[in-house]
């Protein structure tokens, strides 16, 4: 079916959209600087800008999701300010608020200290000066609930590591790496506490059983094959190949072809645009090794460009949206 294609992990890594939770693990340590000035700078200041705050809840949000649990947004959408102070002895939430209640029942949040004393930082420094209009922990610049826990996760995780990782995406990516690190009991338990069982990590769990059954299919078949007969008369082959290819030199019939009459447009390659996903690894590129290394560019695994392009093409393509420094 189709979607087996489009949902693979190969696929989604072909467009940017896959990560392991190696690269996940770095957002935080990459954005905890800047927040970290922010609560300075509030401690002594009676003004942030207003874009400063909003990178704070945004900062919030990632750890939430990275931190305390891969859940589905809307467990992180209703947490009050009453939620937070009860978990200041115990730890627990048991958060039942979103849309899924009565199927999936209390949706259960456990906050170790540390990340309990950032929340409470972020409450006491940043929330009240966002003017809330509510008692949701997390709000917009104009003091309301905050709706769009996606796109926020989402961008906070691509200023780190250059990749489009949402919460769905976050718990998939989650999924499919317990396959291979965690016992089966242990898989089930992480999917119901994430509330979510993904197609992506069911394709991944049938691709890795399915090369399971097949390497042990082998075995099983060799084990009833009577295989001295077969592997000898394919050892007698390869040894007269092997002979023929060393000893002998066989003429192929060539085709003369008359450039001269060959159309060139004709077997021109046909040029295929950037996608802004290239102009983005460019751009990151030449922030890397600096403008004008195109080799070195154009050879970096971190990037993956058309299959087409060239370092030529790469210069043309950087003065077009003028790259240079």
């Amino acid at each position: 079916m189709a979607w087996t294609s489009l949902l693979s992990t190969e696929y989604l890594n072909s467009i940017n959209c896959w990560a392991t939770l190696k690269d996940l693990q770095t957002v935080i340590p990459y954005h905890s600087d800047k927040y970290q000035q922010i609560i300075l700078n509030a401690a002594t200041s009676t003004f942030i800008p207003p874009h400063d705050l909003s990178f704070c809840t945004a900062f919030i949000v990632a750890v939430l999701f990275l931190m305390v649990k891969a859940s589905r947004p809307m467990t992180f959408k209703y947490l009050t300010i009453d939620m937070i102070k009860s978990a200041q002895f115990s730890g627990i939430i048991d958060q039942t608020k979103f849309k899924t209640q009565d199927k999936y029942g209390f949706d259960s949040l456990i906050f170790n200290p540390n990340v309990l004393t950032l929340i409470n930082g972020y409450i006491d420094n940043i929330r009240n000066r966002l003017n809330p209009t509510c008692s949701y922990l997390l709000i917009c610049r104009n003091g309301n609930q905050l709706v769009n826990f996606s796109s926020v996760f989402g961008r906070i995780v691509f200023q780190a590591i250059g990749k489009y990782i949402n919460p769905t995406r976050y718990r998939q990516i989650i999924e499919t790496e317990s396959a291979t690190n965690l016992s089966h009991e242990e898989q089930s338990i992480l999917s119901e506490d994430q509330k979510h069982t993904s197609r992506v990590a069911k394709i991944h769990y049938q691709k890795l059983h399915s090369q399971y059954v097949a390497k042990k299919g082998q075995e099983c078949m060799d084990k009833l094959r009577d295989k001295s007969g077969t592997l000898h008369s394919i050892a007698s082959i390869n040894n007269v190949t092997e002979t023929i290819n060393n000893d002998f030199i066989i003429e192929k019939p060539t085709k003369c072809i008359d450039v001269s009459k060959v159309n060139q447009s004709n077997i021109r390659q046909k040029k295929v645009p950037f996608s802004s996903i290239e102009d983005s690894f460019l751009k990151k590129g030449i922030k890397k090794y600096g403008f004008g290394r195109w080799t070195s560019i154009l050879n970096d695994n971190e990037y993956k460009f058309h299959s087409t392009r060239k370092t030529s093409t790469l210069a043309v393509r950087a003065k077009k949206f003028a790259a240079i420094p």
